[in-house]
């Protein structure tokens, strides 16, 4: 039983809390009042109608939402939200829902357990006055929870249907693989002759060390010949290279001594020319000297050359 309707920004309705009482309950108010747009709210959560977004109040904020909510006996509850393309969901006290396109979520139906024969209008024909037996049948069994049986022996059905329909496929599938494995059946041949390969795969990159291993070996011989044969030149030619280095040191002495006599030599040369330069200066000192006895000057008292007195002046 519905024991609280809350609306929120639902055509005229701002905030608007109803708590109904248990039995028959009345909803009176002058024509344009909001009466009936209280019972497409419920309309709007029980059964996803109307649909779109027309009944959305004109005085609503862009950031505020759209909602209605439906407190039930036992502490279950539906509240239904809507804030453009933002936000369109159902909530219940067994979680959230997105709103689908056209039917109310199963978990939503789950909590409210009513559906659209809970619900009259004004215009709406009278209850099941109307109907044909089946009609009234289904009505009456849906009133008192019987219909249940319908909709899970449906879901049986649907599932069973289902599971045929898959198991067709699993056979399909099975008589293909099985005609394929029949077709492969020289795989078992195939991994004998694998085992064999990788033995032989094996062997091959032993193999591959090995050869390795001898090149580098091969290699090592090489250079060891190689250094035999240069030793062996070198014992063949160490005697007559260190004679020839004990030569090649007597003649760099040689060369240092004759270097020191060139030297010696050479500041002979140098004295000789400069006594020579000497000699040839006494001479001509000499000459002179004879010449100024022999003139007028040699009587004065001092030398017109040097300034020394005439008792110095030496007369032979």
């Amino acid at each position: 039983m519905i024991e609280t309707v809350e609306v929120e920004n639902f055509q005229s309705h701002k905030r608007t809390v109803l708590e109904l009482s248990p039995g028959v309950n009345v909803i009176k108010g002058r024509s344009h009042s909001g009466k009936s747009s209280i019972v497409r709210a419920i309309r709007w959560v029980l059964l996803n109608q109307p649909r779109g977004t027309h009944f959305v109040s004109h005085f609503k904020k862009k950031k505020e939402e759209t909602s209605v909510g439906i407190a039930f006996t036992g502490d279950k509850y539906a509240i239904r939200r809507r804030n453009g393309t933002a936000t369109n969901e159902y909530e219940t006290d067994k979680g959230t829902y997105k709103a689908m396109r056209s039917d109310v979520p199963e978990e939503v139906y789950d909590s409210t357990l009513m559906s659209e024969i809970n619900i009259q209008t004004q215009g709406d024909p009278y209850f099941m006055l109307n109907k044909t037996a089946g009609q009234v049948a289904k009505d009456l069994n849906q009133l008192v929870g019987l219909d249940i049986i319908d909709v899970k022996l449906g879901k049986l059905n649907r599932i069973e249907n289902e599971a045929g329909v898959k198991l067709n496929v699993l056979e399909e599938s099975l008589e293909k693989d099985t005609k394929e494995l029949k077709e492969l059946s020289f795989v078992s041949d195939l991994e004998t002759r694998i085992v064999e390969i990788e033995g032989l795969w094996d062997k091959y990159n032993d193999l591959l060390v090995k050869k390795s291993t001898l090149i580098d070996a091969d290699e090592r011989l090489h250079d060891l010949n190689s250094d035999i044969k240069e030793t062996d030149e070198w014992l063949t030619i160490e005697k007559p290279y260190n004679e020839i280095k004990v030569l090649v040191e007597k003649y760099s002495s040689l060369r240092n001594s004759l270097n020191e006599l060139q030297k010696a030599y050479d500041d002979i040369l140098r004295a000789e020319t400069s006594l020579s330069r000497s000699d040839s200066l006494v001479v001509q000192l000499n000459s002179k000297l004879s010449e100024l006895k022999k003139s007028k000057e040699y009587q004065t008292s001092f030398c017109k050359y040097c300034g020394a007195h005439k008792s110095h002046w030496r007369t032979d």
